[in-house]
């Protein structure tokens, strides 16, 4: 299965568990809400389904979504939503701006290494000195649970395909609960990364 095939946009909208939507609106979206600069357009690099930008447009928050799914990306088009048809490592449609806001939720994982310094090397491009891209992958247990998955990402990944002059990576926390060893457990448990761009 490919991400960018009509079938991957069909297995990702049936996979979720009842009551994800909920979980998402009230309880883990405002918590990467908050992180974020206020005010200050927002990039969602990979925006699939587009949960994160109908939460964002509840919250009177301006957001662009860049996905790779033609299925996906013409879907949140219906809703009325800035989504540009893209590859993740490319992001050839967005050269020209800069965002101090990036999310990457539940992305990379699907990424081999080469394409992950292709987009960190795109990325150092489009993030403003600064600017903050909030990456959340699964955790060990997750990591497993998809066939489309082609990197775990640690601490160590990301140190390895990122160029240490360009950016810092905050220590990782999880969630929902953020306690080390559970998501070895619960596939649930997501692990998360704050990336900042230096300023220079």
């Amino acid at each position: 299965m490919d991400t960018k095939d009509e079938s991957y946009s069909e297995y990702l909208e049936n996979k979720y568990l009842p009551g994800r939507s909920q979980y998402l609106r009230w309880i883990f979206y405002p918590k990467i809400l908050r992180r974020l600069y206020p005010d200050l357009p927002i990039i969602d690099l990979g925006c699939g389904t587009g949960e994160f930008l109908r939460f964002c447009r509840g919250r009177g928050r301006t957001v662009t979504g860049v996905d790779s799914n033609p299925t996906l990306a013409a879907k949140c088009r219906q809703e009325g939503f800035e989504v540009l048809l893209d590859s993740i490592c490319e992001l050839g449609s967005l050269r020209g701006r800069s965002f101090r806001n990036a999310v990457c939720d539940n992305v990379l994982e699907h990424l081999d290494r080469d394409q992950l310094r292709q987009f960190f090397r795109r990325l150092e491009e489009l993030l403003a000195p600064g600017g903050l891209l909030m990456c959340i992958v699964p955790g060990a247990k997750g990591f497993q649970k998809d066939p489309t998955h082609k990197t775990y990402v640690t601490h160590e990944v990301l140190r390895e395909v990122m160029s240490p002059k360009a950016f810092t990576v905050a220590p990782r926390y999880f969630h929902p609960v953020n306690v080390g060893l559970v998501d070895r457990v619960c596939y649930l448990n997501m692990q998360v990364f704050e990336i900042r761009k230096d300023e220079r």
